[in-house]
């Protein structure tokens, strides 16, 4: 069965399609009742698959990047004479609908008030509060986890 996007979901995204037929969709996370002060959000981008023959995504794949990277890290841009360097394009274009996500504090996430309150627990609490919202959303599929150090 194929993942339905939930109407939340697709009120809160807006994206880009590729001439690979993978879609990209922008989508904000409310953490703000799990996250400390001055935290409101988390950005994630949602890659779709394209519509293949047997209408079903492999799996549901969260990718989290380390070393104080942002989600952008698994979509590079680069010349298009270079070729692409997007794993989560890639990924997405095998049929795994892919979702990259930026830890709090890092890329369009928002930060805290106080740097020190994020402590490794509590990205971890704000990480799994953005995923158990977003797989709420993204329904039908099994869904894995990816962090890159």
């Amino acid at each position: 069965m194929r993942p339905q996007l939930g109407l939340g979901l697709a009120s809160s995204m807006h994206g880009t399609s590729a001439a690979d037929g993978v879609s990209s969709h922008e989508v904000h996370v409310d953490v703000s009742s799990v996250a400390p002060a001055g935290v409101t959000d988390i950005v994630a981008e949602v890659f779709v698959p394209p519509i293949d023959v047997d209408g079903v995504y492999r799996s549901v794949l969260f990718c989290f990047p380390g070393g104080g990277m942002s989600r952008r890290y698994y979509d590079l841009e680069v010349p298009a004479a270079t070729g692409c360097y997007s794993m989560a394009r890639y990924l997405a274009g095998l049929g795994h609908l892919t979702v990259t996500v930026d830890h709090v504090g890092v890329g369009d996430s928002s930060r805290p008030t106080d740097g020190f309150s994020l402590t490794p627990q509590v990205v971890a609490d704000v990480d799994a509060a953005a995923v158990d919202h977003l797989k709420d959303l993204l329904i039908g599929a099994p869904a894995a986890m990816a962090y890159h150090q």
